[in-house]
């Protein structure tokens, strides 16, 4: 049974132009929505004008229908409003994949002048405000600000491979959306090797860069869940800041060279943002880039070190000042990792929450 394709975000995101451009492009059927509700005689315009309770009645009910109709994996655009309301996103996300496109308000406004009847665009900008939370809460999210509608459509296939290349127990990750440099971001309470080793393709070898700390407490279990891909080479650096030097980096690129690393090898960064800074830089720059894993440790790395492609050492001029964006081929949160993480490490880990809380808004 194939997943459908759902794609959800702010009025004139483009959603019905995408959806149309991707089935055609992978010979699907292509739904839309409101032009199921509309199948009842009413407009949609019409309807959300005289009765926009009843509305959301009748769009929970086709998207209901939709779902039960969807084994052949169509794909779906919906309504503005769709995902906001009832328990709508949550059966999208159970039933296939959801892809969020976004737009500035701005733009969504231009886009909408001159087109067909929108109740609701007199207060879009309030609407786009309070329903971006929801839109966020998508698999994934792909910008259409200054794209066309055939870069939107094939950033969204790319969103959908990667997805697609997960395991179905980790289909709730959130995908990156990088075009073909796409790649997940899962929670889960352990390790999955298979998860690990399938975003890695068929490495040669695979090494696990980690710190002292870490390798005490995890490092075996690790590597006795990646043994069966072949031979694991394991390495650890002092714990701590210090360990981003040159120094430390010439000896883990020598030292991954000596024990037979090749252009097809692999590096998983086991640790926190010290580590993933690390290795993330080594596995950008060793044979000019090899794929990397993130196995983040604390709540600090799981949140944001770990993700965007963020690598660096240090200078004694300052922190971070050589290094690359090198984005990893999946990063893996496994919340048992987090048992050992002192307690002043979970504070800061929290703090860093809260503030992500605060700047995303009152809601």
């Amino acid at each position: 049974m194939a997943a459908p394709l759902f794609l959800i975000g702010f009025m004139a995101a483009g959603k019905t132009s995408v959806g149309r451009a991707i089935a055609s492009a992978t010979g699907r059927r292509f739904l839309d929505l409101d032009d199921v509700i509309a199948a009842s005689g009413e407009s949609v315009a019409a309807l959300v004008a005289r009765d926009e309770p009843e509305f959301r009645r009748r769009e929970a009910a086709a998207l209901a229908t939709v779902i039960a109709g969807a084994s052949d994996g169509p794909v779906i655009a919906t309504g503005g409003g769709a995902a906001v309301f009832g328990d709508n996103l949550e059966r999208m996300r159970a039933a296939g994949l959801v892809v969020a496109l976004g737009v500035d308000v701005r733009e969504a406004e231009r886009r909408a002048q001159g087109g067909p009847p929108r109740p609701l665009l007199a207060a879009a900008a309030t609407l786009a405000s309070q329903r971006a939370p929801v839109y966020r809460r998508a698999h994934a999210v792909v910008d259409t600000s200054g794209h066309s509608i055939a870069e939107v459509a094939t950033a969204v296939q790319a969103v959908e491979r990667a997805w697609k290349r997960l395991p179905a127990a980790h289909r709730d990750a959130t995908i990156v959306a990088l075009g073909e440099r796409s790649y997940a971001v899962t929670t889960s309470a352990a390790l999955d090797p298979e998860l690990v080793t399938g975003q890695l393709g068929s490495p040669s070898r695979i090494a696990v860069i980690t710190d002292h700390n870490v390798a005490a407490h995890h490092l075996p279990a690790v590597v006795a869940a990646l043994a069966g891909w072949g031979d694991v080479e394991t390495i650890a650096v002092e714990p701590g800041e210090a360990s981003k030097s040159f120094a430390t980096y010439e000896r883990l690129a020598t030292e991954l060279v000596d024990r037979g690393l090749d252009r097809g090898s692999a590096i998983v960064a086991l640790g926190g943002g010290v580590v993933g800074d690390l290795a993330g830089f080594v596995a950008a720059t060793l044979y000019r880039g090899i794929p990397v894993v993130q196995i983040p440790t604390t709540i600090l790395a799981m949140t944001d070190a770990a993700i965007g492609g963020k690598t660096a050492v240090d200078l004694p001029a300052g922190k971070n000042l050589v290094g690359a964006f090198w984005q990893p081929r999946l990063v893996a949160c496994a919340t048992d990792l987090l048992a050992t993480l002192p307690a002043r490490e979970r504070r800061a880990g929290f703090g860093e929450l809260w503030k992500y809380a605060l700047l995303d808004g009152p809601e």
